[in-house]
């Protein structure tokens, strides 16, 4: 099967047809291109040879980007075949013109290209350019009555400074709205089945996910995986690609350049409804809690881009990443509160924060490079973070740490096997009380920011791996840690479904400890081992079968 793919919001114009576009200005009138197109059968085009003014489109749906279309974008598609004859960008030579009201004189402008800088044309399919545009950004200029609350044509301002000796403007598919929404199962590559919905059908071609070589794909909009409006179910699963969310800017009236998208536009949202889950894989699992293969998630190098599962509730919902990369995601990264979802061997780099939203079971993660002014992950009451290592967590003016603690009721806290190495700070304390937290294992958190402290304890981590005659793991036994029977006792829990108990040890090393495992139908084990202060023990426990208990 292949994934159900739609564009969320509303086509405007396929420009199949010159009804209803319309130059203001000197150029001459619209014509149907159907040799120059990206979308469709057509494109509409004119000629600007020396010449100043606009082609657009009226639509029959005023857009009110105050209320009812609140938060959506413009795309358009458009291709300048002479882009050298432009004039400046100061002039301006290219802009993106939107009317309001019902009236040729209400408009806003935004400054997009000139013939000394027109890389925002550079990149397109077939000389188009997608360009996505927030109208309610501050324009560039404005004329007689603007409004973002009755949006009613659609166009772009050009100025020439040299001759053209054909068409040399062309429009294509004028939308409004998000993005695209992905429901249904999708085949083995999720994102070509995305791809070949958008790009690989000509009656589509929104442009919101464009392929460029191999696996490298560019995304101009919001991708929603899932549905949240009815009730599909949605399984989703690709590996080793690479989604790079791609940067626009136009130039303002002061002469600066401004983001031409809403910060939070660009990214993924994971979604789902109350009767049928989304399930999400990315990458390949290997061994007990590693991955290979998986794909790059990259945010724009100008835009807030982020990653958003957090809206998962169905209980059968999960996001399954295996060496899966989150890149300059500075929106920040929102996992899945659901133990049933993972994170296995990958990398969170110069994001914004990474918030795990409960328990999903995070391993072998190398997360560096946040410069915010908080810590790198956020640390909750039901985190179950191990085996990962905080690289150059660093910024000169806002001091971040590794990780942050926003609360208090599990102090001490537990780190196993965490790694810090060129942090500004390991840890930032924004409970509001002094907390403390025990290095477990390999863990080397020392140092720590905020309003209260964070006291570090040197810890050991002690376990016993239980299993059967056949080695086969044996869950629920009794396990047991004393030191001559000491209250409380070092350990007292029962073995997991993979046969392990385990526990963090702060008071300092213990000769002759008691370690002791207990099941009905087996022969009880009882061992005297040394317990470090530092580091990890752990004890392999083999349960003979009791002929007495059977």
């Amino acid at each position: 099967m292949v994934a159900v793919v739609t564009f969320d919001g509303t086509v405007v114009s396929t420009a199949d047809t010159t009804t209803d576009w319309f130059e203001d200005g000197a150029l001459p009138a619209p014509e149907q291109w159907a040799e120059v197109n990206v979308q469709g059968n057509a494109s509409i085009g004119s000629q600007s040879s020396n010449k100043v003014g606009t082609l657009g489109y009226l639509s029959g749906t005023s857009f009110n980007f105050t209320s009812t279309h609140s938060g959506q974008h413009v795309f358009m598609w458009v291709n300048v075949s002479t882009k050298g004859i432009l004039a400046s960008i100061a002039t301006p030579g290219l802009a993106i013109r939107l009317y309001s009201g019902g009236s040729l004189t209400n408009w806003a402008e935004w400054d997009i290209a000139g013939g000394d800088n027109f890389s925002i044309l550079s990149n397109g399919v077939n000389g188009f350019t997608l360009l996505v545009l927030d109208p309610t950004t501050t324009p560039s200029r404005t004329n007689g009555t603007w409004s973002t609350a009755a949006v009613d044509r659609f166009a772009i301002w050009i100025d020439t400074d040299g001759s053209a000796r054909a068409d040399n403007l062309f429009i294509d598919q004028i939308l409004v709205g998000n993005g695209l929404k992905v429901t249904g199962t999708s085949s083995a590559e999720g994102w070509q089945d995305i791809i070949d919905a958008d790009m690989g059908t000509i009656g589509n071609t929104w442009g919101i996910l464009q392929g460029t070589s191999g696996s490298e794909l560019l995304a101009h909009g919001k991708i929603t995986i899932g549905d949240d409006a009815g009730s599909l179910a949605t399984v989703f699963s690709d590996t080793g690609k690479s989604i790079k969310f791609i940067s626009q800017q136009y130039r303002t009236s002061g002469g600066s350049f401004a983001n031409m998208v809403a910060d939070g536009f660009l990214g993924i949202d994971l979604v789902d409804n109350a009767t049928n889950a989304t399930q999400f894989t990315d990458g390949i699992i290997v061994g007990a809690d590693n991955g290979r293969d998986g794909s790059t998630f990259a945010g724009s190098d100008l835009h807030t881009t982020a990653f958003d599962a957090s809206a998962l509730t169905h209980a059968s919902s999960f996001i399954k990443c295996y060496n899966t990369t989150f890149k300059l995601m500075d929106a920040g990264v929102s996992y899945h509160n659901n133990s049933a979802s993972l994170f296995y061997g990958g990398a969170v780099t110069s994001c914004g924060q990474f918030d795990p939203v409960g328990n999903p079971i995070l391993r072998n993660l190398s997360i560096s490079g946040y410069t915010g002014t908080a810590g790198a992950v956020l640390w909750n009451e039901n985190i179950d973070l191990r085996k990962s290592n905080f690289i150059a967590n660093t910024d000169v003016t806002n001091d971040p740490a590794a990780i942050e603690h926003g609360g208090s009721v599990g102090s001490p806290y537990d780190y196993f096997d965490l790694v810090f190495s060129g942090n500004d700070f390991d840890g930032i304390n924004t409970s509001g009380t002094n907390i403390s937290v025990n290095n477990n294992g390999t863990s080397d958190a020392s140092n720590d920011t905020g309003a209260n402290t964070i006291t570090y304890l040197s810890s050991a981590t002690l376990s016993m791996t239980v299993v059967d005659e056949a080695g086969d793991p044996i869950s629920t036994a009794f396990a047991y840690i004393d030191d001559n029977n000491a209250d409380p006792f070092i350990m007292n829990t029962t073995t997991n479904a993979s046969g392990i108990a385990s526990v963090g040890h702060t008071a300092g090393a213990v000769v002759g400890a008691t370690w002791r495992i207990r099941k009905y139908g087996y022969k009880p084990y009882r061992a005297i081992v040394d317990i470090p202060a530092s580091g990890t023990k752990d004890v392999p426990v083999t349960l003979i079968v009791d002929p007495q208990q059977t």
